[in-house]
């Protein structure tokens, strides 16, 4: 069966994907990590670099963004289409990454369950998964409710809908433009015009629910909401708040997840680290038989192997360049096998990949497009062999254990690290969280904690009070 679950009650939002496998995809959403990919802001010109062919603009961010000028509409060669001062509609099309800022675009996207619109785009465009003979026809239908100057990506979810549903839904994203562009005038520059969360928002978008079994929620208004933004399959929708049907939770997730060290049941064994250049994949296998029977079987524990490390690229959300360690196979023909079973695997991910062959030190070079921190970076505070889990992780698994525990009590005792706590409530409204669950929290803070909390008491405010002394 496959499931998607979607917790956004919290103040670390996540969702998770099952199939028939495990677990399939997994994504959060912090209020200490925004995510902005997506996000349209009117914007302000700081420098114009002729030079470089861009220009820096003040979004908002800590650190300025980056705007090509290939990336702002009518732009042609030779000219210089901004300048300093000038207020500008942009969107977010990759998050800042150490000391380079966000790249940002002028060429806004407007994204919907079957439609990209494009309201500079003056082109429609299919997506490749649509049969050829089909995507004329529906280039044409479309055409006529776009004027010259606006485009329109058709996605493949787009395939023998009604015609009335996918109407309304180019009326929709038109709408949602015009509405964007009214409230630019709308107080200071910079500002944000539109938000588009990844949690429901981008990770729902992103899903074939034609083929999920059921997709759970634990807030009743992201379900409502949800409901209604996706009649089609809205029976396919449930809401949950408590005894909500995880799997598993989690912080189990993570820890399998964000492993080093992945063994399949066949025997497969796959290492992952990461650098400040690239992510490297080793593959290893104990079961080798006898001489003859060698290179048969690391062609079959590569191939086993490219199929796990498929996805576990999409589960950690790795990056920009990927280096594969496979078993060293002598014939072509195996290379070949293994690069074929990769890029199939690789098919359903919505990211771009790019495969590039074996080099000639025998590692397989491949690139996946970066969009957003990738799950470690987003948890971890090192990359040593054990997993360690940054001073925000330990917050929001506190943040969870309150809310589960916490039902129907009246308060609750923690001892905790001095810094867990100050980190707590710089992330966590202690006041509002309180009324939120209707209970009182007390901390003890002690540095000696063999783990960074522990919870001592669950119970009536009068027993905590004493504890406390």
């Amino acid at each position: 069966m496959k499931r998607i679950f979607i917790s956004t009650s919290g103040y670390e939002k996540f969702a998770m994907h099952f199939d028939e496998i495990g677990i399939a995809d997994i994504r959060l959403e912090r209020l200490s990590q925004p995510n902005i990919i997506g996000n349209i802001y009117i914007a302000r010109v700081t420098k114009v670099l002729p030079e470089l062919q861009s220009a820096f603009v003040d979004f908002g961010s800590r650190q300025e963004g980056f705007l090509p000028f290939h990336e702002i509409p009518g732009f042609t060669k030779g000219t210089i289409p901004v300048h300093e001062g000038e207020k500008k509609i942009i969107q977010v099309i990759k998050e800042a990454y150490g000391t380079k800022g966000a790249k940002l675009t002028a060429n806004i996207t407007i994204p919907g369950h079957h439609f990209v619109f494009l309201p500079f785009g003056e082109y429609i465009a299919c997506s490749k998964r649509i049969p050829d003979h089909q995507k004329e026809d529906l280039k044409n239908w479309c055409q006529k409710f776009l004027s010259d100057s606006e485009g329109l990506i058709i996605r493949t979810s787009a395939q023998g809908r009604e015609g009335k549903l996918l109407s309304s839904e180019i009326h929709a994203l038109k709408q949602k433009w015009e509405m964007i562009l009214a409230s630019q005038n709308e107080g200071k520059v910079p500002i944000c015009l539109f938000e588009d969360a990844l949690i429901p928002d981008q990770f729902l978008r992103k899903k074939p629910l034609d083929s999920v079994d059921e997709v759970w929620f634990d807030d009743a208004e992201t379900y409502r909401r949800c409901k209604e933004e996706y009649r089609e399959v809205q029976q396919k929708f449930y809401w949950k708040h408590h005894d909500f049907p995880l799997p598993f939770s989690l912080d189990v997730a993570l820890d399998q997840v964000l492993s080093h060290k992945v063994t399949t049941k066949e025997g497969v064994t796959l290492h992952f680290d990461s650098t400040e250049a690239c992510h490297v994949i080793d593959v290893n296998s104990n079961h080798f038989r006898s001489h003859h029977q060698k290179e048969d079987f690391v062609r079959k524990t590569n191939v086993i192997a490219a199929q796990i490390i498929a996805r576990h690229i999409r589960l950690r959300n790795l990056s920009g360049i990927i280096l594969i360690d496979f078993i060293d196979m002598k014939k072509s023909e195996h290379r070949e096998e293994v690069i074929k079973q990769l890029s199939n695997a690789l098919k359903n991910d919505p990211l771009r990949t790019e495969i590039y062959g074996f080099t000639k030190l025998g590692m397989l070079e491949m690139t996946r497009k970066r969009e957003g921190k990738s799950l470690a970076l987003q948890v971890l505070q090192t990359s040593d062999e054990q997993i360690s889990y940054s001073l925000d992780t330990w917050v929001y698994r506190l943040e969870r254990k309150i809310r589960e525990l916490g039902k129907g009590q009246e308060a609750i005792l923690v001892d905790i690290r001095p810094e867990l706590l100050k980190r707590f409530l710089e992330l966590i409204p202690k006041k509002r969280f309180q009324e939120e669950l209707g209970l009182k929290l007390f901390f003890r803070e002690k540095s000696n904690l063999s783990d960074l909390f522990e919870l001592i008491y669950i119970g009536t405010k009068e027993v905590a009070k004493e504890r406390m002394l």
